[in-house]
């Protein structure tokens, strides 16, 4: 079993847009999400790990921690805003599938060598609470049943 923490708010991974006049691929989220999968692979390299297999499937138990308080707006104008209720189930929280596809990528060649080996998926997200920091706690078991080989 490893269970890492990474800190700072999660960025969900969206899709793919085309920028047609430059011909190339990108992210809408940009350097913000490139950052996020960098803080959490740092993470998850040095996560305790005895005996750890980068080759077998994994069960993986993630909870999203989401900043309560955020910064709204154009530069100049921007305000402070405090999201209301327990769950985050308002829009600009991130989805929970698009959240968890920036961690899986981000644990290829450091806990796993693809992130298809993630057989289960338990995963939540809520609003932090006072003192507590934002981030993402993951947790990677052996899936029941996988085979070592010798």
């Amino acid at each position: 079993m490893i269970t890492f923490f990474t800190p700072g708010a999660p960025i969900a991974k969206g899709n793919h847009r085309i920028n047609r006049s430059a011909g190339r691929i990108y992210d809408a989220a940009g350097a913000a999400l490139t950052a996020w999968e960098k803080t959490v692979s740092y993470c998850a390299s040095i996560a305790p790990r005895d005996g750890w297999r980068i080759d077998l499937p994994v069960t993986m138990t993630v909870e999203f921690l989401i900043p309560r308080e955020v910064i709204q707006g154009k530069p100049g104008k921007q305000r402070k805003i405090r999201r209301q209720g327990t769950l985050p189930g308002k829009r600009g929280t991130g989805d929970l599938d698009k959240l968890l596809r920036a961690i899986g990528d981000a644990l290829e060649g450091v806990l796993l060598n693809d992130d298809s080996q993630i057989v289960s998926i338990t995963a939540s997200k809520r609003f932090t609470v006072a003192g507590e920091i934002p981030g993402a706690q993951v947790t990677l078991l052996r899936a029941p049943g996988a085979q070592v080989a010798l």
